[in-house]
């Protein structure tokens, strides 16, 4: 019988140790990251439109980080790096997005379907693309979709360039 108690006491901590493990507490996280409460879902939910909700967007971004154009290094901070920013930024406003990559242009932009047409975000500036110059964007026959960075290839969170330049301001997100 005490073999038996000692067994379940053991089955009980393993228990434990696992479902602590698996809670959202044990998940490591950046130690800057933006969090951008639900609130921007019900603020964007105001706008009645998809642009308007996209220029919103883009005005918190340049407001919680300005100088962004400026931030911009090749293979640190680069277009894949902020496409995957704003996205993330996007999805938290409730604005559906999808990652665009052409390996021709060695170029990454977010793509909305709005009604009838594509709306092209240059993540780089900040800025929608007019319909004059989105031609370009899909000129390299070979625009991928969806296809995001590996958690091993982008880690914006942690670049120098966000947790320094960026994180500096006092608008940022605490």
């Amino acid at each position: 019988m005490k073999k038996f108690i000692i067994f379940l006491f053991m089955v009980l901590v393993v228990f434990l140790v696992m479902a602590f493990s698996m809670s959202c507490e044990a998940i490591e996280k950046p130690q800057y990251y933006n969090q951008p409460d639900s609130f921007l879902v019900s603020y964007m939910s105001t706008f009645p439109d998809t642009e308007t909700k996209i220029i919103k967007a883009l005005n918190i971004i340049d407001i919680m980080y300005p100088n962004w154009q400026d931030n911009y290094k090749y293979g640190i901070f680069d277009c894949s790096e902020m496409t995957e920013f704003v996205w993330y930024f996007f999805n938290k406003c409730g604005i559906e997005s999808t990652y665009c990559q052409s390996n021709t242009l060695w170029h990454c932009w977010l793509e909305v379907k709005d009604n009838n047409k594509n709306i092209i975000i240059e993540t780089t500036t900040l800025s929608i693309v007019s319909e004059e110059n989105a031609g370009w964007y899909y000129s390299g026959r070979d625009v991928k979709y969806n296809r995001h960075m590996r958690i091993d290839e982008i880690d914006w969170w942690n670049s120098k360039i966000f947790n320094g330049s960026l994180l500096s301001s006092d608008l940022r997100y605490r």
